[in-house]
């Protein structure tokens, strides 16, 4: 059976491609939308795709630059295949109810601080907070149910919980997108062609568009309005060795040499001759990859 063994990142830059084999791939946020729910997800992405699908007005089109790596390579260092999801599907729901226990350890820090003392059997926590959207029954009823007169412990019990549970649960967030997508132009596409993987970022944190309250998140505007990559830091960078990249595509003959040269400044030349004449390497343009691609 036919298999695609790499995965490709694709950009619309050489400087990007420079910067990727100098310090690394850097991490961004990317938007998604789940339902009625914009989110900015951090990651950078790949996609297991042939290369004859790739290119203007096919399946895959970010750019005439791009890096390959082994697939099995990427499974070694938590490169993940991402789950496609429909609307209003199982999944979808799930990612919806996911935003509604990411509020528990919200409420319940706000509650602590500063209205918990007004809180009792008549006046409950959801009277003083409004939601957008409505939290779902369980999540409802388990913030009714904090009064002054619960047990602290109890209280930091159930934030615990829950801020467990929002954890573990990242990463089915993290790894799902909608089947359709539209781009920027308004058109809708079948991102599912695409066959995403994607490596995240737990310490980042996803930021959704709206606050607890259903006000506009202000991280989520100054993301959004920033230039990629979002980060640059040393500890955020995805460090690929030599070894296990198997293509570097550029768009111009002139440049694969400056391709060389920048590999032969961070490594041995003969690593580098060697991984080419071997055809562990290959360096050159879109057009010519997909004459030999798998």
């Amino acid at each position: 059976m036919k298999e695609i063994n790499h995965l490709y990142h694709f950009t619309d830059r050489f400087c990007v491609i420079s910067s990727i084999l100098l310090d690394g791939f850097k991490p961004s946020y990317t938007s998604e939308k789940f339902g009625e729910r914009n989110i900015l997800v951090p990651m950078v992405s790949f996609m297991n795709v042939q290369l004859r699908d790739v290119g203007q007005n096919e399946v895959v089109d970010y750019g005439s630059y791009g890096i390959g790596i082994r697939r099995d390579y990427a499974t070694e260092i938590a490169i993940n295949p991402v789950c496609y999801v429909y609307e209003n599907s199982i999944v979808e729901n799930t990612i919806k109810n996911l935003h509604d226990l990411s509020i528990v350890p919200q409420i319940i820090k706000l509650a602590k601080e500063s209205i918990l003392d007004k809180v009792n059997s008549d006046k409950k926590i959801l009277e003083f907070i409004k939601l957008k959207p409505e939290p779902i029954s369980e999540v409802k009823n388990l913030l009714d149910s904090i009064s002054k007169e619960t047990s602290p412990e109890l209280i930091d019990s159930l934030n615990e919980l829950a801020t467990k549970i929002y954890e573990n649960a990242y990463y089915q967030l993290l790894l799902s997108k909608p089947y359709k997508v539209k781009n920027k132009a308004g058109d809708t596409r079948i991102a599912y062609n695409e066959r995403e993987w994607r490596f995240g970022y737990k310490e980042l944190g996803y930021v959704m568009e709206t606050d607890i309250n259903g006000k506009k998140n202000k991280d989520f505007v100054n993301w959004k309005s920033k230039c990629k990559p979002h980060f640059s830091e040393e500890n955020y960078r995805l460090k690929i060795d030599i070894e296990n990249i198997s293509h570097i595509i550029v768009k111009e003959d002139k440049e694969k040499e400056k391709v060389l040269e920048l590999l032969y400044q961070n490594n041995e030349k003969s690593v580098i001759d060697n991984l080419i004449k071997s055809k562990k390497l290959t360096i050159g343009k879109l057009t010519e990859l997909k004459d030999n691609a798998e």
